[in-house]
């Protein structure tokens, strides 16, 4: 793996090791040497004549086109380790971050930089589906049910300092009452080790083309329209992918004006004709 101005190490997740999010400008670079490696890669496999000369050159852009691969991926795979702590459930952690880490390397082969959302913005949708998928595969509850669950808990994560009354879950979850605290006793039941399956269960898989969080999709195109050029460092902000001192030095500037900055982002969503739908999503996140 190539080695750039400001790595830092942050443990693992299987054999990638966890560095510091590129930037914009960096992430740019490694997505340019990936394009020239997979050019390379398609020349070299036509089965044309090449000149040893150019033939070596080729396999040089290759090698660096997967070393490029290498460090988007350590870049990005804090991602896997997060969603996965968010959730906090009683399963083999190894298991769900090797699910985590299938959906980034999915996100990988699927993401055109071309289409003007970041890398991680993109792989995020996937590692949360990969995660959910295999949390799917070991409960024996309805996937709707696991849906609001994974909701509920995430929001406990992110305020762990208070306990939801019934009242309030059914605000965050968007149900009734009575449907919020039969999800928190699911939740409870969850976390107790109970409705979990064995490995080798014969449960019926869930398909690959499962789509979790569909309307991901349109919050994304919303926020685009709304934030412009800004969307990019909410989303990484809204989704924890940086802090806001990570995003004040990618912009020279202090943490408490990278806060107004934010706080000035979220007034438009607030604002916005769809407020009430975007932040009910981005409070699930």
């Amino acid at each position: 793996m190539s080695t750039r101005r400001g790595s830092a190490r942050h443990g693992a997740v299987g054999m990638i090791t966890i560095r510091t999010p590129l930037d914009k400008d960096e992430e740019d670079i490694v997505h340019a040497r990936m394009a020239r490696g997979r050019d390379a890669a398609a020349t070299l496999s036509a089965g044309v004549d090449i000149p040893a000369a150019e033939r070596t050159r080729l396999r040089r852009e290759v090698n660096d086109g997967r070393a490029a691969e290498e460090e988007l991926l350590a870049g990005t795979c804090a991602l896997v380790k997060k969603r996965v702590n968010d959730l906090g459930f009683p399963f083999d952690q190894d298991e769900l971050e090797s699910a985590g880490l299938e959906g980034l390397v999915t996100a990988l082969r699927r993401f055109d930089p071309h289409q003007g959302t970041r890398f991680a913005t993109y792989a995020n949708y996937w590692i949360s589906k990969m995660v959910f998928t295999a949390i799917s595969h070991r409960v024996t509850y309805p996937e709707a049910d696991i849906r609001l669950v994974i909701k509920l808990r995430r929001h406990e994560h992110q305020h762990p300092q208070r306990s939801l009354s019934p009242t309030e879950a059914a605000k965050v979850l968007g149900v009734s009452r009575t449907e919020a605290a039969r999800i928190m006793r699911l939740s409870s039941d969850i976390a107790a080790g109970l409705g979990t399956l064995d490995h080798d269960s014969d449960m019926a898989r869930v398909p690959d083309d499962t789509q979790p969080w569909p309307e991901a999709e349109w919050v994304i195109d919303g926020l685009k329209d709304i934030l412009g050029k800004d969307f990019t460092d909410f989303w990484m902000w809204t989704g924890r992918v940086m802090s806001l001192e990570e995003l004040g030095r990618r912009h020279g500037i202090s943490k408490q004006a990278m806060a107004k900055r934010v706080a000035k982002w979220r007034r438009a969503v607030e604002t916005s004709e769809h407020a009430d739908q975007m932040l009910a999503w981005l409070r699930a996140q």
